[in-house]
């Protein structure tokens, strides 16, 4: 946010910065919101296993409930900072990114292309759209069907545009972490092509971020004792 901008907005941006931190004192870590939320209220009770204590279940489910009213006002305090500014991009790609944690992954498209045609080059906003074709829960296999065929062609459009020589790269591999496929398991299909696609972008991305090796570290003494992280 610079500091030029409207008084207004940056309170807005605050009192979502506020809204949506749900620990207090710690914000989510990328993806928490939607491990916790699990896709939006159409899904909640079936996130909570029928055979836990019904008081636990009970809990369980004010908890996601709670989480759901943050969600919902963390999105009305981002249209308020676009009432304010429409061409304000970051709140809408972040806009986006609630509403599909509230499981409303048509809106959040919409969100994503406005963000889009008001700046192309925006990289975590094209990672955004990519991945918001993947919700967590659909009607019937048709839709994944549907929803396959869609994440196909958006990530056919990505590679394209990371492949592109005026690709900002240095943006574009800061943008791989923000959105990535997770959800692409829920469909249960095989996604080894997908995924491969989804690689081989990702490879030649950082390839040509990061064109020089990193400098392998000292092998290890004899008898030393290896550290082993995952």
């Amino acid at each position: 946010l610079h500091v030029e901008e409207p008084l207004e907005e940056l309170v807005a941006v605050k009192e979502v910065e506020r809204t949506v931190r749900v620990d207090v004192g710690e914000r989510e870590r990328p993806g928490a919101v939607e491990r916790r939320l699990g896709g939006g209220r159409a899904g909640r009770r079936a996130l909570v296993p029928e055979h836990r204590d019904p008081l636990e279940r009970r809990e369980q489910r004010q908890r996601q409930r709670t989480l759901s009213d943050v969600l919902e006002r963390a999105a009305q305090h981002y249209r308020q900072a676009l009432a304010l500014n429409q061409g304000y991009v970051e709140a809408r790609v972040n806009l986006a990114s609630v509403l599909r944690n509230l499981g409303l992954n048509e809106a959040a498209l919409e969100q994503l292309d406005q963000a889009i045609a008001l700046q192309p080059e925006h990289a975590v906003a094209r990672f955004a759209r990519c991945v918001t074709q993947l919700p967590v829960f659909y009607r019937d296999q048709a839709e994944v069907a549907q929803r396959r065929a869609a994440y196909s062609a958006a990530l056919d459009e990505l590679c394209a545009w990371c492949g592109r020589p005026e690709t900002d790269v240095v943006a574009a591999a800061a943008a791989v972490g923000s959105h990535q496929p997770f959800f692409l398991a829920y469909q249960g299909e095989n996604d080894r092509e997908l995924q491969r696609r989804y690689g081989v972008m990702v490879a030649q991305l950082m390839a040509r971020r990061f064109p020089e090796p990193a400098p392998l570290a000292p092998p290890p003494e004899v008898g030393e004792r290896l550290r082993v992280g995952f």
